[in-house]
């Protein structure tokens, strides 16, 4: 069945101590764990046989996307039947159910900086939830079309979204309010990069349609 998402451990020093791992999940609503050493990433053979650790349904329709916690302890998973699981990463316990999009679940983006998850959804919606308790903090509003992909920019302190009208809005956190929306695709955007968030260029981001364009952006509202 084909695979929709795949995320990797975030911490370098777990590769280095053979507990890298990845995690995978796709149509056949089913996540799987993956160990990957060290030694294996630096093989020098042609291919790696892998085998799954642990194997999981986890949802009742497809797995749109998938997310790791910056501390490898928790992953999280979206999915078309408009709900966000977490769970503990080492065996694939499920820690909690979040509720509250009305259609399916299309990115999911852990805070860099805060206990927090942040989702977007086809219901024109970005969610951010609390880690601690696992209820919705707040609720980010104005698109007029379906959220397709999320990224942090300026440290964690504001959220681009992208959207299958070719927009980009830019949200300043702390107020729920966007305060810039970039239109220069011509058709949906699924592609958002940032830089490592130790980068110097934090307003920067790129963003790839498609309409075939890619465009590299600079926020400049902190300076405003």
């Amino acid at each position: 069945d084909s695979i929709s998402s795949i995320v990797s451990s975030q911490k370098l020093s777990n590769f280095q101590s053979n507990n890298g791992f990845m995690i995978t999940g796709g149509v056949d609503k089913v996540i799987k764990k993956w160990m990957i050493s060290y030694k294996q990433l630096n093989s020098t053979t042609d291919r790696i046989q892998l085998k799954p650790s642990i194997s999981i349904h986890a949802h009742d329709k497809d797995i749109n996307t998938l997310a790791i916690s910056p501390n490898d302890l928790i992953v999280a998973s979206g999915s078309q039947d408009k709900l966000i699981k977490l769970y503990n990463s080492n065996d694939l316990t499920l820690i909690s159910t979040l509720k509250g999009h009305k259609r399916s679940i299309w990115k999911l983006l852990f805070s860099p900086i805060e206990k927090k998850l942040v989702s977007c959804s086809g219901d024109r919606t970005i969610k951010i939830w609390s880690l601690v308790d696992y209820l919705c903090l707040q609720t980010l509003e104005g698109h007029t079309s379906s959220i397709l992909n999320i990224k942090f920019i300026n440290s964690g302190t504001q959220l681009i979204s992208s959207t299958i009208d070719g927009l980009i809005y830019n949200w300043l956190i702390k107020s729920n309010e966007c305060i810039n929306i970039y239109d220069s695709h011509k058709d949906r955007i699924w592609a958002l990069c940032t830089p490592n968030y130790n980068h110097k260029n934090k307003d920067i981001f790129i963003s790839g349609s498609s309409d075939s364009i890619i465009n590299i952006w600079k926020d400049i509202t902190v300076n405003e």
